[in-house]
């Protein structure tokens, strides 16, 4: 396994964390999940959003957090407005020339082994998380 700590000129891995090189990539027409939380074009879902607004701070953004305390948190040089709904988490928008990495850290702020980092290209994308079925529709608890 190779490790990198810069995934492109765009996204600065932050210090001492280190991520797989070969990491999957969410793109239009390439949906991707990191536990239960999903990338997702909306292209894909035949569906327009406003591209988001809100730089990503360099030291990123938690759009998740799960039961363990462990945080889904997007790194890079993109723009990400929350929404305040159970399933969305809100709007990603990935310039051009510009790339995005989720990673999953533990509550430390290290990154965890329970997932793996996704890259996001440029697109614009529902950041959301998953739904079960039990005994009433639910999201599904990471």
């Amino acid at each position: 396994m190779s490790i990198i700590t810069e995934i492109a000129p765009q996204v600065t891995i932050p210090d001492g964390m280190v991520v797989d090189a070969d990491l999957p990539t969410a793109a239009p027409g390439s949906p991707c999940a990191q536990g239960d939380v999903t990338v997702v074009a909306w292209s894909d879902l035949n569906r327009r959003a406003k591209d988001a607004t809100t730089p990503i701070p360099a030291d990123g953004v938690t759009i998740a957090v799960g039961n363990g305390g462990h945080h889904h948190t997007l790194y890079g040089a993109g723009f990400f407005d929350a929404r305040n709904d159970e399933m969305v988490y809100g709007t990603l928008t990935v310039p051009t020339d510009g790339m995005v990495v989720l990673l999953h850290t533990d509550p430390s702020r290290r990154l965890s082994d329970e997932h793996g980092a996704v890259q996001v290209t440029a697109g614009t994308y529902r950041i959301g998380g998953q739904r079960e079925q039990a005994d009433e529709i639910r999201r599904v608890a990471d």
